[in-house]
């Protein structure tokens, strides 16, 4: 029953994520970071397969267990949760390129 929690916790917090980053405004229209597609597309068709979508959470899990007991406490989601609310922090923080102002020319 407890992993069935976890799992439940770890799907949620992954969709929550997911969901609040491809909403920024740094990612414009893209359901997700350009390059996520290419990092979870290992056979580079164009498309994401269960079999590739499970390998990236499979990779999340393990990198989450961080004392690889194959089970995901509640301090190492809290951990994930506290990593992954950084990493969305910074990259909101990150200012885009200025790009030139309109009728300017480059000498």
């Amino acid at each position: 029953m407890q992993s069935k929690w976890i799992a439940i916790t770890l799907a949620t917090s992954l969709s929550v994520f997911s969901i609040a980053h491809a909403e920024t405004p740094m990612h414009g229209k893209s359901p997700m970071p350009p390059n996520h597609m290419k990092m979870m597309d290992s056979n580079q068709d164009g498309n994401i397969s269960k079999a590739e979508f499970d390998a990236m959470h499979d990779k999340h899990f393990t990198e989450m267990d961080k004392n690889s007991d194959g089970n995901l406490s509640e301090a190492e989601m809290k951990a994930f949760h506290d990593a992954m609310h950084d990493h969305h922090g910074a990259m909101m923080r990150q200012k885009p390129a200025a790009s030139p102002a309109a009728g300017s020319t480059a000498e």
